[in-house]
């Protein structure tokens, strides 16, 4: 039975360096095939990336590769018509930390970035206040080595609870 999803609780997915290949060849296909194996979930995307792209692109680029995936013509079209497109450098604190807030519903970070970047995307969070609501997720490779992998570890732990 399709999982319907009210407006308080529509997740949002904020993809971090959405510009990027691996947003279109996996992660928004990846998408749309656990859509299309529950057609009524609905959920909010939203691009962000250093290089503007306008909302008309990322809308059909979103749109095709959930497609692409597997999620129906119909769905595909309901979350294209609400994805935008932000341009943003993630490692200015105060711009990313305004982002964040900015975003509606449960919040998944997607870290589709390299490392160092990430880390300091991270790094320029770190005593600010995070909504209870808001998740990370990131990409591999998870640090370059295994220190800074170590270190990336534990910066995310200083903001966000592991579970």
């Amino acid at each position: 039975m399709p999982t319907t999803t009210s407006q308080n609780d529509r997740p949002t997915l904020a993809i971090l360096g959405a510009g990027g290949d691996l947003t279109e060849r996996l992660l928004l296909p990846g998408l749309g095939s656990l859509l299309a194996r529950d057609p009524g979930r609905d959920v909010t995307v939203v691009g962000s990336g250093r290089s503007g792209m306008d909302d008309d692109e990322w809308r059909g680029l979103v749109r095709s590769a959930l497609r692409e995936g597997g999620c129906g013509p119909d769905q595909a079209d309901r979350i294209a018509a609400t994805t935008r497109f932000v341009a943003l450098d993630v490692t200015d604190a105060d711009a990313f930390a305004d982002f964040i807030d900015g975003l509606d519903g449960p919040v998944v970070l997607y870290f589709a970035l390299p490392p160092a970047v990430t880390a300091t995307a991270c790094e320029g969070l770190r005593g600010r206040p995070l909504r209870d609501d808001v998740r990370f997720a990131v990409e591999k490779p998870f640090g370059t080595d295994l220190a800074s992998a170590r270190d990336l570890n534990a910066l995310l732990l200083d903001l966000v609870p592991e579970d």
